[in-house]
């Protein structure tokens, strides 16, 4: 066994062991002392199944939720958009009163002039 793979390994074991089992985990476990094989392997299916149902109704709800309030995501782009502007040229108004390069601007040079 390679240096690499006895590594993962054990970081593998640190992560089982650090993160508790939660209730389906629990379920099957407890299925598979009491009732065997069989009825552990169903428990699985049974929980797979109901986690795949509840991610596919999540993520419709959630495309639901940004078809519909997509000219709100818009609306705030813009206006997040268009305050970072003003900041930009309120920046850049001082940098020439000031002669200091706007930090924010591609267009100003930031070289400094040797003094």
């Amino acid at each position: 066994m390679t240096w690499e793979i006895y590594t993962l390994y054990l970081a593998l074991i640190a992560a089982f062991f650090a993160t508790p089992p939660d209730t389906s985990q629990l379920l099957i476990m407890t299925n598979s002392i009491q009732h065997g094989m069989k009825r552990s392997v169903l428990t699985i299916f049974g929980d797979l199944s109901a986690n795949a149902l509840q991610m596919t109704a999540a993520a419709f709800g959630l495309a639901a939720i940004i078809a519909t309030s997509a000219a709100v995501i818009a609306d705030w782009t813009r206006l997040c958009n268009r305050a970072s502007r003003c900041k930009c040229s309120k920046n850049e108004w001082r940098a020439l009163k000031t002669d200091s390069p706007c930090p924010f601007s591609p267009l100003v040079n930031h070289e400094r002039k040797p003094q």
